[in-house]
């Protein structure tokens, strides 16, 4: 049985049969397909500007805490230079550069390391992740002497 709409004619209603969709302007035609892919196109876009923070965020806490473990380890004497080094390339991948800049007091390791992801536009100091860290060397005295 075909749909039936009701049709309000001065105060009571009589019952007309739909022959097909309700007719539409001729500038609607389309709108709404065009809307949609407007809209997908946004909503990916968003998604990848999210995925690149997160990524960038996510990189730039590995190289703090990287930076941050080799100073501490140098600076307790845990191990050589090389060892500390290779370790951390280990962690943040062949592309990272690691420089021990200081092996006195304080320790001072640096650490860069290019930024991730698929665009890499901006500004060219953008472009690299740079970290340093700076740690003191304690020296249990027995005395309570300060150097």
């Amino acid at each position: 049985m075909p749909s039936a709409r009701y049709a309000s004619t001065g105060g009571r209603s009589r019952r007309t049969r739909s022959t097909g969709p309700t007719p539409r302007a001729e500038s609607e035609r389309g709108s709404g397909l065009l809307t949609s892919g407007i809209v997908a196109t946004l909503l990916l876009l968003l998604l990848l500007l999210a995925s690149q923070t997160l990524l960038l965020l996510q990189r730039s806490s590995l190289a703090e805490a990287v930076a941050f473990d080799a100073a501490s380890t140098l600076a307790t004497g845990g191990s050589d230079v090389e060892q500390v080094k290779n370790h951390a390339r280990s962690l943040l991948g062949t592309l990272s550069a690691i420089n021990v800049i200081s092996r006195d007091d304080p320790v001072v390791v640096e650490v860069r390391l290019p930024t991730p992801g698929l665009l890499r536009f901006g500004p060219k100091s953008s472009k690299v992740i740079a970290r340093t860290a700076r740690v003191r060397r304690e020296v249990f005295r027995p005395d309570g002497a300060v150097p």
